[in-house]
């Protein structure tokens, strides 16, 4: 069954985003905690925001950025803010690294790509 997931980043307002996956609550907050600890690992400086997971990292996971979406705002299994997801695993960050179903031969090169992205934005302030 395909769960639809509304992701927002509580710095960046206005940054919400919809996934829908097949994978249950749990399983899909351990995906987005195992990719921003490997964002960390690859920039420490930057975080990364909903539209970042939707249209660039999820989608190496078979997740699919949607539009099509008849929210309900009671259904907060479904509703991820990434930066408490992240504190909410933080002191499990090693374990969830070592997570073998996560592991993607792309990730790191995507997500290299998305921090250079970011540092050109940047640069142009």
């Amino acid at each position: 069954m395909e769960n639809t997931y509304k992701l927002t980043f509580v710095h960046c307002e206005g940054d919400v985003q919809y996934v829908s996956t097949n994978m249950n609550p749990d399983q899909f907050e351990l995906l987005l905690a195992y990719i921003t600890f490997e964002g960390e690992d690859v920039n420490q400086y930057y975080p990364l925001i909903a539209l970042d997971f939707a249209e660039q990292l999820l989608p190496l996971y078979g997740c699919k950025k949607t539009t099509d979406v008849d929210w309900n705002e009671d259904d907060d299994d479904f509703d991820i803010d990434l930066h408490y997801n992240r504190e909410r695993y933080c002191g499990r960050a090693y374990e969830i690294q070592a997570m073998k179903k996560f592991h993607h031969p792309e990730l790191k090169n995507v997500l290299t790509k998305v921090f250079e992205k970011i540092e050109d934005e940047q640069k142009k302030y």
